[in-house]
């Protein structure tokens, strides 16, 4: 069935793994017991939910427009530039993977310590995860940045395909820790139950990457790799910005509470 029997294994993947999810939760044997009968409508408890989750949705959705239009100005330069970019991007979602999970478990240790009054802690404990995600996602960059081809080769032979794709590697991966750096601080704000400044910032990091890419590319005839620089460029930007902003609301916390 081709692709679309791809298609039809991911649709029924998520439909088993949603349906068992759910049943195990209103079974009665997980952790938080929950029963359809004792279901009730909590209105303070929506709208504070729905004052983060807005604007955290919006956040993702502006990641996924940012692609949408990154994707669209390297598919300029014909298949096998969107070809190498798809593929390098899936491999990237994989190394990300550990910043997601300390950006999660930021949300939770800092949310606790804010809770408590405990800012000290909570500035302590974004420094940790902020420092510890930034070398830990760099050493992963400077793996793809000399094994690029190898990884991206794994999935296609198609030389100008690989070509492509390593170049991406050969700059955006020496930047991670700046994705780390953003990501991590956009958590912290979520955890504080402030969502605005995240999406402020996503919505800045995909405006100057655009702006940048599309000087680079097309006025200065750069190509993809002006794409590529534009990315990196944003990325920086929006770290750095992340970590200054969200460390200084910490520690103005921290000397109110002193």
């Amino acid at each position: 069935m081709g692709v679309k029997g791809a298609a039809i294994a991911t649709i029924i993947a998520r439909s088993a793994g949603t349906i068992y999810v759910f049943a195990h939760l209103f079974s009665g044997k997980a952790i938080i017991k929950l029963a359809f009968k004792k279901l009730t409508l909590a209105y303070p408890s929506m709208k504070e939910i729905l004052k983060v989750g807005i604007p955290t949705a919006a956040t993702q959705m502006s990641v996924s427009i940012g692609f949408f239009f990154i994707n669209k100005l390297v598919a300029s330069f014909g298949s096998n530039a969107l070809a190498g970019l798809g593929i390098a991007s899936r491999i990237e979602s994989i190394a990300i993977l550990p910043v997601i999970a300390l950006s999660i478990s930021t949300i939770t240790v800092i949310g606790q310590n804010m809770g408590a009054g405990r800012f000290d802690r909570a500035k302590h404990a974004f420094l940790v995860a902020s420092s510890t995600g930034f070398i830990f996602i760099e050493i992963i960059g400077a793996l793809l940045f000399f094994a690029g081809p190898f990884f991206i080769s794994l999935f296609t032979k198609n030389p100008d395909v690989v070509s492509y794709g390593a170049s991406y590697f050969k700059i955006i991966a020496l930047f991670y820790g700046f994705f780390a750096l953003m990501h991590i601080a956009r958590s912290g704000f979520q955890a504080t139950g402030k969502a605005l400044p995240p999406l402020l910032l996503s919505a800045i990091n995909f405006a100057v990457a655009l702006l940048l890419a599309y000087i680079l590319a097309f006025t200065y005839n750069h190509g993809t790799t002006g794409i590529w620089i534009g990315i990196a460029t944003a990325d920086v930007i929006a770290g750095t910005a992340s970590l200054a902003w969200f460390y200084t609301a910490l520690h103005r916390k921290t000397k109110q509470a002193a």
